[in-house]
């Protein structure tokens, strides 16, 4: 089982003209991690070698001149073109050391945040750049390839990870271009999925965090192992934020021929239909529901989206599944 998955789509560009592949899902074990962090504290310690010598021979070529002239015993004081041209090292070394010392942070920050490899919360939090940093591994032999993660076609904004920013205003055009066949082939895809949706009613879950207590209670009638690969979303529904509901949503995110056994299994649940709200459950090809992603089901857990904590409702969720373990 991988430790981390996402889905790309996988182009081909072939001159001025791109092909799409298809989607593609790539994942990390563990130990892909683990050698993603090692990767990053090696550069870094690279990056704050470079720049720390640098650093340190702009000042000793600031200082040479005047020691050189001390040293030679001819005078006791500099003469003019040696004061000149110590004020001009001696600035270029300022201007050296402000852009050396930028350059640092950020190896600095990188030292901090792959301080332990075997750190659980550092392990989550860097499997999704540790799949960009294989793929990218993986494709540098062929140019002529490159990935776009699946979420941010989808999303509208699709990332190339293996291509170059455009440069001229022919290129910049082009990629316009490709960004609008990624979205559209995005758009399609994602609709050859389905949604089921669970609405729950906020007084019947109790008083304190109602998302917690939703994913608890969704995740106490279906277990992990049944939604493997799926994405979940949550949050007040659209009437409920229109003052016409008080229900809270999820919605289970995958391809439409897993999801009906996931329907048929929350629906047949007897304790699960005294939470539900007058909306019920219902299977839908994509949702206008205004929820918030938690995150997609890997291994019996809840992987975060990048960037992102754990929610209310995804602890809930995890708090659910150990009645199954």
């Amino acid at each position: 089982m991988a430790y981390y998955e996402q889905e790309y789509i996988e182009v081909k560009r072939e001159k001025a003209k791109m092909e799409i592949v298809g989607v593609v899902r790539c994942s990390v074990e563990l130990d892909d991690v683990r050698k993603y962090h090692r990767a990053q504290i090696a550069r870094a310690k690279r990056r704050v070698a470079t720049f720390s010598g640098l650093i340190a021979l702009a000042w000793l070529l600031a200082a040479l001149l005047p020691l050189l002239e001390l040293l030679s015993g001819r005078s006791q004081r500099m003469g003019a073109g040696t004061i000149i041209l110590t004020a001009i090292f001696v600035l270029a070394a300022i201007f050296v050391t402000f852009i050396g010392v930028k350059r640092i942070i950020q190896p600095a920050r990188t030292f901090i945040a792959h301080a332990d490899p075997e750190s659980p919360e550092q392990q989550k939090s860097a499997a999704p750049a540790a799949v960009v940093w294989k793929q990218n591994k993986r494709w540098e032999l062929c140019q002529a390839h490159d990935l776009v993660p699946l979420d941010s076609a989808t999303e509208g904004r699709p990332v190339f990870l293996g291509s170059q920013r455009p440069s001229t205003d022919v290129e910049r055009s082009l990629r316009r271009r490709e960004e609008e066949l990624l979205i559209r082939y995005a758009l399609e895809y994602a609709a050859r999925s389905a949604v089921v949706l669970i609405y729950l009613d906020i007084g019947k879950l109790g008083d304190g965090a109602y998302g917690h207590a939703a994913g608890e209670t969704v995740a106490r009638v279906i277990p992990a192992s049944a939604l493997e690969g799926m994405r979940i979303f949550s949050g007040d529904s659209a009437a409920t934020l229109a003052g016409a509901a008080n229900e809270y949503a999820i919605a289970l995110s995958g391809k439409a021929g897993a999801l009906k056994p996931v329907e048929d299994m929350l629906r047949a649940d007897p304790a699960l239909a005294g939470f539900l709200s007058a909306s019920g459950i219902r299977i839908e090809t994509a949702t206008r529901e205004p929820l918030v992603a938690d995150g997609i089901v890997q291994g019996g857990d809840i992987v975060n989206p990048p960037m992102h904590g754990t929610s209310l409702c995804a602890a809930g969720f995890k708090k659910g599944w150990k009645a199954w373990r």
